[in-house]
């Protein structure tokens, strides 16, 4: 077996430096598509994008179960990406200790 020399690999301050840009990437993520949740919840209008096919629009008026359930969808996307925001710091936290 060969010995890495202690010079090489990944340093604690390029691992913390990496989650923190990582978190607030993250985190900018996470404010934005809150805003777009908050602003299609208070219009009433819920605008899907989707890759495989064309956005289709719900809105409360016209089909309020589909847009509801779009609208967990979403809320729920936002809450995965709120946590692994704060998974990111909780690595730096912990790779700084």
């Amino acid at each position: 077996m060969t010995r890495k020399s202690p010079g090489r690999g990944i340093s604690a301050s390029t691992s913390a430096l990496g989650f923190t840009l990582l978190g607030g990437v993250l985190a900018f993520c996470t404010l934005a598509l809150a805003y777009e949740w908050i602003v299609d919840l208070r219009r009433g209008v819920h605008l899907v994008y989707n890759r495989a096919g064309p956005s289709r629009l719900f809105s409360l008026a016209d089909a309020p179960g589909a847009y509801w359930a779009s609208m967990v969808g979403a809320g729920l996307g936002v809450l995965f990406l709120a946590g692994l925001t704060w998974v990111c710091f909780w690595l730096v936290r912990l790779v700084r200790q």
